[in-house]
């Protein structure tokens, strides 16, 4: 009998939101994105910016979170994510404020862009509409406006691609990174090259597992995607650890409860790019994660910059989270919580 990651009716009856098809179109959103970026006409004057604030919330905020840890290889000023109803205390009119809502109704990011007009920042907004390009178009600010096309999936996270497409073209318009260090020539292939097979396989490998990914440097952002994708999508707890950050905690965290074991699989992104003293430390968490019992998987991306490895290995994780989602049996489009908690929140209480 064939197992339903190969049964194409199966996979279609369980995910009638089109997730496989949204997925399967991130490298386009991300060409046509950055693309559409050229042909936008940029009225305000961004010359005297020096630090970056991208304001946005969960799958709006991804792209963020990416170019985020990307940052010291593609510009030498600082970036920064804020993800909360008020912008750090530092933002002030020197600063470039990235608006980003792929819905254009997040109650946060609304309310950080009304702060950040209020402190007279640079300010661009990326958005599909909505109440935040409603008050761009009011303060007259410069608006990227999202094509949704490429989602059909309607869901933000979905749309990652547009969405990071649209922050690294403005934020190259405004030469603000190193064009050296980002090709879309080479990041299209790299994304070409993304086999399917090893995410079914580690799917499979994962069934009814939470997931703990471990990751360095240029791979971080790429590994919070990766545990967001898998938090919605694939309805599987998983979280985010840094390297070198959790040798000095998280080892002696895994001895108890004893069946952590049975119900965990450990995911180690590694790096040809990664410092020597990062690779070793790599090497000697996968070795004491053996030694206590803990299986564990370790990916290495096949591309060579840090950007094409970041990219490859977003999309692996995309198709990943769909996999683990139909061997677990689950829609990976709706995310009845989530509105759940939204709906609770507008709600009197």
């Amino acid at each position: 009998m064939k197992h339903i990651l190969d049964q194409e009716k199966t996979l279609k009856k369980l995910d009638p939101d089109k997730v496989y098809e949204s997925i399967s179109l991130f490298p386009l959103q991300l060409k046509e994105a950055w693309e559409e970026t050229s042909l936008l006409t940029i009225k305000a004057n961004f010359s005297k910016v020096n630090k970056i604030c991208i304001a946005g919330m969960g799958g709006s905020a991804l792209a963020g979170r990416i170019i985020e840890h990307l940052a010291p290889a593609l510009t030498n000023l600082p970036i920064f994510i804020s993800s909360n109803y008020r912008l750090p205390t530092w933002v002030d009119t020197n600063t470039l404020v990235i608006a980003s809502s792929y819905s254009g109704n997040t109650e946060e990011t609304i309310s950080s862009l009304q702060d950040a007009i209020s402190r007279k920042a640079k300010i661009l907004v990326i958005t599909s509409g909505g109440t935040l390009e409603q008050l761009a178009q009011k303060n007259n600010l410069d608006i990227f406006h999202l094509d949704t096309n490429k989602n059909p999936s309607g869901k933000p996270r979905l749309g990652l691609g547009s969405s990071l497409g649209a922050h690294l073209g403005l934020l190259q318009r405004l030469k603000i990174l190193n064009s050296q260090e980002l090709n879309m020539g080479s990041a299209s292939d790299s994304l070409n090259n993304v086999k399917t097979n090893p995410a079914k396989t580690l799917a499979r490998q994962t069934k009814g597992k939470s997931i703990i990914i471990i990751s360095a440097n240029h791979l971080n952002g790429s590994a919070y995607v990766a545990k967001n994708q898998i938090n919605e999508s694939a309805k599987t707890f998983s979280v985010n650890f840094h390297l070198p950050e959790l040798n000095h905690h998280l080892l002696e965290g895994l001895s108890l409860p004893k069946q952590l074991k049975t119900l965990t699989h450990f995911i180690l992104l590694n790096s040809e790019n990664y410092p020597k003293k990062i690779k070793d430390r790599l090497l000697i968490t996968k070795e004491v994660l053996t030694k206590q019992g803990y299986p564990v998987t370790v990916i290495k991306p096949e591309s060579s910059s840090m950007v094409d490895q970041a990219l490859e290995t977003i999309l692996f994780f995309e198709y990943f989270s769909f996999y683990l989602a139909m061997v677990n049996g689950v829609n990976p489009g709706p995310i009845p919580w989530v509105d759940y908690f939204k709906k609770r929140l507008a709600s009197p209480l």
